[in-house]
């Protein structure tokens, strides 16, 4: 299991403490947010590795704010998630075109949201590590390699 930060930007906090104890119980770090205008201001202090939003918000919905997230080059690389209770073919699609990686509706089940999250989490945390996961790969033998020697363990 890879441990990612998560960034939850949406006005309902029963949706966000749902989102939290199904995401904390995987091991993931939460942060929270009422609305886009504060979404902005934490991701420009801190460092997300995935971004879940609501599109029905205050000041600043989430279309707006994804598409502000992905036209910035700075934080471009970083997944969004949209859940959401627009559920239209139409909304999908505009979810989507405004740069959204995953769409999904609510009520959402904890194992849909479960498999979005991981679907995206994994490459974010390897690329944002990228001299780790270059490391680690120098570090392990090829089959070959690891076939000669009789006690080398492949889970180490």
């Amino acid at each position: 299991m890879h441990v990612a930060k998560i960034l939850v930007v949406d006005d309902s906090i029963t949706v966000a403490k749902f989102v939290e104890m199904v995401l904390t119980a995987e091991g993931h770090s939460m942060a929270f947010a009422l609305d886009g205008d504060e979404a902005i201001a934490r991701i420009k202090n801190e460092k997300y590795d995935l971004l879940i939003l609501d599109v029905v918000m205050p000041r600043k919905n989430g279309y707006q704010l994804c598409r502000e997230i992905k036209n910035n080059e700075q934080y471009k690389s970083i997944p969004v998630i949209m859940l959401t209770t627009k559920g239209t073919e139409s909304d999908k699609f505009w979810g989507m075109r405004q740069g959204a990686n995953e769409y999904l509706t609510k009520p959402c089940n904890p194992e849909a949201l479960v498999g979005a999250v991981n679907k995206y989490v994994h490459d974010t945390i390897l690329s944002g590590n990228k001299v780790l996961a270059d490391a680690r790969q120098r570090e392990m033998p090829t089959f070959k390699e690891a076939s000669k020697n009789p006690f080398y363990r492949f889970n180490n």
